[in-house]
C-alpha cells in the first residue's frame, strides 16, 4: 500500500468530514448520511460480488451508482439556490445513471473480468503488493483463493468506495448549499459539462461504431473521429466533467471567502484541486490509459506507432505515421 492509496482512504474522507464540520450541521449531515449509503451500496454491489466471484468489474456498477446516490442527497438535503443546486444534482445524476446502467446491463452476463482488473493484479504481482507472489496468482488460476489477492481485490474496491465518500462529493457540499444568485461564472462551468459529457458520448460512439465495423478483428487501431487526436478521448472527457464540478464549487467558495475564512476556504480549494488530480491518476494510470494500453500493445500490431503519434488524454494534433 502506498501513500496516494493510504490518503485517498483514510486522509481525504477525513478532510471532506472536517470540512463539512465546518461548513455547517447540514453539510455534516449529508456526508455522513453519504457515507453509510456508499459503505452499504459498495459492500452489497461490489465487495461482496467481487470475493465471491474473484472479479472487480462489479465495482463498475456500485461507482455510477454511487455518483446518481450523491446527486439524489445534493437534491434533497441542499439548501441553497435552486437552479444551482438542480444544476450539480441532475450533473451527478445523469453521469451515475449513463455509466451505472450501461454497465448493469453487461456486467451480469460477462465470464471473465475487465482487462483493465486483470492488469491490476498483473501490477500487484510484479511490485509483490502485500506480500503477492506467483504462487498466489497460480493458486488463483486453478480455481483456489489466494487471502493476499482477496486482500488486494477488495482494498481496490473499498478505495473506490472512499472516493464517493470523500473526494467526488466534495464539490457537492459547497454547490448544493451556495444560497447566492447564479453568477455567469456558474453558468460557464455548468456549458463546460455539458460539453464534456458530449464529448465522452461521442467518443463512446464513435468506438462502437468502429467495433462494429471492423467485424471482430481486434488487430485493428481506432484511428477515428476524435480517435484521431487522442488515443483515449472518451477520458479526456470524463475528465472535464470533474474538472466542471470542481471550477464550478471553486467559484461558490472564492464568492464566500469572507464568510468561511481563509483556513476553511484553502481548504476546500485544495480539497477540489485534489479532485482534479486524483481523476486524472486514475484515468492515465489506474484503471484507464494504462491497463487499456498494456493489452492493446500486445494484440495490435499497429498500436506502438499510435501511441508515438497520438496524444494520450488530452487531444493534440498527430504526427505523421511512420514510414
Amino acid at each position: 500500500m502506498g501513500p496516494f492509496e493510504i490518503f485517498a482512504l483514510t486522509g481525504v474522507p477525513a478532510l471532506t468530514f472536517g470540512a463539512a464540520w465546518a461548513l455547517g450541521p447540514a453539510q455534516l449531515w449529508l456526508v455522513r448520511t453519504n457515507a453509510v449509503l456508499q459503505t452499504t451500496l459498495f459492500l452489497l454491489v461490489a465487495m461482496i460480488p467481487c470475493y465471491v466471484t474473484r472479479k472487480m468489474m462489479w465495482v463498475d456498477i456500485a461507482w455510477p451508482f454511487g455518483l446518481a446516490a450523491i446527486g439524489a442527497q445534493l437534491y434533497v438535503f441542499g439548501t441553497g439556490d435552486w437552479y444551482r443546486k438542480a444544476m450539480i444534482s441532475s450533473s451527478f445524476a445523469m453521469c451515475g445513471l449513463r455509466m451505472g446502467l450501461g454497465a448493469l446491463a453487461m456486467i451480469p452476463r460477462r465470464t471473465s473480468d475487465f482487462p483493465r482488473y486483470d492488469y491490476a493484479k498483473i501490477r500487484w504481482e510484479r511490485k509483490g503488493a502485500m506480500g503477492l507472489t506467483a504462487a498466489d496468482v497460480q493458486k488463483e488460476k486453478a480455481g483456489g483463493k489466494s487471502v493476499t489477492l482477496s486482500a488486494l481485490m477488495l482494498f481496490d474496491v473499498a478505495l473506490q468506495a472512499a472516493a464517493n465518500s470523500g473526494a467526488c462529493v466534495t464539490p457537492g457540499i459547497v454547490l448544493a448549499f451556495d444560497q447566492a444568485p447564479l453568477a455567469v461564472f456558474d453558468i460557464g462551468c455548468y456549458a463546460l459539462f455539458w460539453f464534456a459529457l458530449l464529448f465522452e458520448s461521442v467518443a463512446d460512439a464513435q468506438k462502437l461504431a468502429f467495433i462494429a465495423s471492423s467485424r471482430g478483428d481486434r488487430t485493428l487501431v481506432c484511428e477515428v473521429g476524435l480517435w484521431r487526436f487522442s488515443r483515449h478521448p472518451n477520458y479526456f472527457g470524463e475528465w472535464c466533467v470533474w474538472i466542471s464540478y470542481a471550477l464550478f464549487a471553486a467559484g461558490s467558495v472564492v464568492r464566500h471567502r469572507e464568510r468561511f475564512g481563509t483556513a476553511l476556504s484553502v481548504m476546500l480549494l485544495a480539497l477540489l484541486g485534489n479532485l482534479v488530480y486524483a481523476l486524472w491518476t486514475c484515468l492515465r494510470w489506474w484503471t484507464g490509459a494504462a491497463p487499456a494500453e498494456h493489452f492493446s500493445r500486445q494484440r495490435r500490431p499497429a498500436y506502438d506507432d499510435y501511441v508515438r503519434r497520438v496524444s494520450c488524454i488530452v487531444p493534440w494534433f498527430p504526427l505523421p505515421k511512420a514510414g
